[in-house]
């Protein structure tokens, strides 16, 4: 019995000598060959942040009239491409500028725009001049110069001011002949008598520039 009892202890103890061995030759052989993760890994979520050493616009000097406007472009280098750019005027009355470096002409005077990259203390700026000449109607444009209504119908003139950035884009609007046309300050063409008849469009701060819309009433 007891020789029994020492058998089993003696098979028990080999037993874990041999375990022993194969976990020191796993931890020796195994281990040290499986790669580590993550401590030569680039984090791809985390890239180097980029310094910012310059700052640089397309424009340091802009002369404007009134009404005009002129886009601000940044470059930055180096950049990644995702910083924040700040744009502020030194004087609103004379230019504005908005988020995309978009600046329009205002008033007559001499203003900066600021243009500053968050997190860092990297600033330019850009002299805007504005003139007092006030930028004007040139042109008139209607989709069509004649147009065909019946009586008692409506007709609104469509009328497109050119330069775009003119200051003061109001209009008047004649009829030639009152008894077959009537048009209201709105430009709104009413047929009143079968007949041919044209509105003459004007611009008011430049008479000059005018159009002719003839209107065949049926």
């Amino acid at each position: 019995m007891n020789r029994k009892i020492m058998d089993g202890l003696s098979y028990g103890f080999y037993f874990i000598i041999i375990c022993l061995l194969l976990l020191i030759f796993y931890l020796i052989f195994f281990k040290q060959s499986t790669p580590k993760k993550n401590d030569d890994k680039v984090d791809d979520d985390n890239p180097e942040q980029v310094i910012i050493e310059n700052i640089k616009l397309n424009r340091e000097n802009i002369s404007l009239d009134i009404g005009g406007s002129f886009d601000l472009k940044v470059t930055l280098t180096p950049s990644n491409g995702d910083e924040v750019i700040t744009y502020e005027s030194t004087d609103s009355s004379v230019a504005t500028v908005d988020e995309n470096g978009k600046i329009a002409a205002v008033g007559a005077g001499t203003a900066n725009i600021k243009v500053t990259v968050e997190g860092t203390n990297l600033i330019s700026e850009c002299v805007v001049t504005v003139s007092d000449k006030i930028i004007m109607a040139q042109e008139l444009f209607v989709p069509n110069t004649t147009v065909n209504i019946k009586v008692g119908e409506t007709h609104k003139l469509d009328v497109t001011v050119i330069p775009s950035n003119t200051v003061d884009k109001s209009l008047s609007f004649t009829s030639a002949n009152t008894k077959i046309l009537s048009v209201d300050e709105n430009g709104v063409v009413t047929g009143l008598k079968a007949g041919r008849s044209k509105i003459l469009i004007q611009a008011k701060t430049n008479p000059n520039v005018q159009l002719n819309v003839t209107f065949v009433v049926e």
